[in-house]
């Protein structure tokens, strides 16, 4: 009887109080100035409807700034996702998965909370909600980091139940989910927007090259530095001497600045200020993450910014048989929670060398300003690296960059402390 009399109080709660059969609910703000990426939207769309078929859940992963937020919000805005889809409601998070999702959804339909204040009971009421829904529908959740994984991961068969589909961008990229990686702009779409908040027909698309390639095309940073430029007068020229005096740190690079409608939804739309050094600290918080993760992030910092075979990882980390499935398990989730990029070569005969994996050099910023690799902490890559080039005919010659890399890396560190 309990048990009825509940189900009837949660039907009469997911009643809605206004016609919600087209539904547009907290949608972003289309972004100002979009280029490129054709192609994702066009591959976002594809996934979404495969067939016809709900329930199609898609991940956009990327490193942080790199245009992930941007994406989904053009996405929304073309006209063959609002034709498409019948209710479109968008969430932001900030931290907290679960609630953001269930307290989301409670304000599109209006649901009356107050009656179920275990969590449990909110989540059900959300995901009953959602399943009442007929038709196509889709669920934008935007600004998943790395913390949020563990509740991205357990949160999945939940999106699955409701029969809608949803459109994710995340740092993490679990093993359960479609993802779609959002990378680089092309060099000359990265300039247009350069250009474009710094100033149009600038004539020196020469010395904008060196600049954004310096910065690895990066796309918010290169708007940030667009508008540091433009606010101070610096040439694009002067603005990469400054960044190869001090990188991001460079006093007269920290102009406070405007981030945009970055990770912003129509119900909040302040414009949040923050300086070049801010930002790049805020991309990714390796302070949270525990002793042994925070060693491999140092590694990773001083070792070269190309494709590393797992197999020369395993080498350099002196990785004995019994332990490599828990040091792969170790790679694997520091690559799910985008530290690490990972890359699969077909075309090698060795499964073992199919893999490399690279940290990225914006990454290796914040690494080396917040986890300060050097000598001692370092010492057992430093140790492993000096007897391996003791041992020259047995090991590649690219263990020899490798070496050299982990010198240059710490006289940098040392010299920034």
């Amino acid at each position: 009887i309990v048990r009825r009399l509940n189900e009837l109080i949660m039907s009469a709660a997911i009643k809605p109080t206004k016609n919600l059969s087209i539904m547009r609910h907290n949608l972003p703000l289309r972004p100002s100035f979009f280029i490129g990426r054709n192609k994702d939207i066009l591959n976002i769309h594809a996934k979404l409807t495969a067939n016809g078929q709900e329930n199609q859940i898609v991940l956009i992963s990327g490193m942080g700034g790199i245009g992930k937020t941007a994406l989904t919000q053009e996405y929304l805005y073309q006209p063959h996702c609002q034709e498409y889809f019948q209710r479109i409601l968008a969430i932001s998070v900030n931290r907290n998965l679960r609630s953001a999702f269930v307290f989301g959804v409670a304000e599109a339909f209006n649901l009356d909370m107050k009656s179920y204040p275990r969590a449990e009971d909110q989540l059900n009421l959300v995901i009953r909600t959602l399943k009442a829904c007929n038709g196509q529908n889709l669920l934008l959740i935007d600004n998943i980091n790395e913390s949020d994984k563990d509740d991205l991961v357990e949160m999945h068969d939940h999106f699955i139940g409701t029969g809608w589909s949803f459109l994710i961008s995340s740092r993490a990229v679990p093993d359960t989910f479609l993802a779609i990686q959002v990378n680089e702009l092309d060099l000359d779409q990265v300039v247009s927007l350069f250009e474009h908040h710094y100033a149009p027909n600038t004539g020196n698309r020469r010395d904008i090259k060196k600049l954004l390639s310096h910065i690895h095309s990066h796309t918010l940073l290169t708007e940030l530095i667009a508008k540091i430029g433009k606010k101070k007068g610096y040439s694009p020229a002067h603005l990469q001497q400054l960044l190869e005096k001090e990188d991001f740190k460079h006093p007269d690079m920290q102009r406070t600045i405007s981030i945009g409608t970055h990770a912003q939804t129509s119900y909040r739309t302040e414009i949040s200020q923050t300086t070049l050094h801010q930002y790049m600290l805020s991309l990714f918080e390796p302070e949270i993450m525990n002793e042994a993760s925070q060693t491999m992030l140092r590694f990773f910092s001083v070792l070269p910014s190309d494709d590393m075979p797992i197999g020369d990882l395993k080498v350099l980390w002196r990785v004995e048989p019994p332990d490599e499935n828990a040091f792969e398990d170790q790679l694997d989730e520091l690559q799910q929670s985008g530290w690490l990029i990972s890359k699969y070569k077909k075309h090698d005969t060795l499964v073992e060398q199919n893999i490399t994996l690279k940290m990225h050099p914006l990454v290796k910023e914040v690494v080396y300003e917040k986890l300060r690799p050097d000598i001692e902490n370092c010492r057992p890559l430093v140790t492993t690296v000096t007897e391996i080039l003791s041992y020259t005919l047995t090991h590649p010659a690219r263990f020899q960059a490798y070496a050299k890399s982990i010198i240059d890396k710490l006289v940098y560190v040392n010299k920034m402390t």
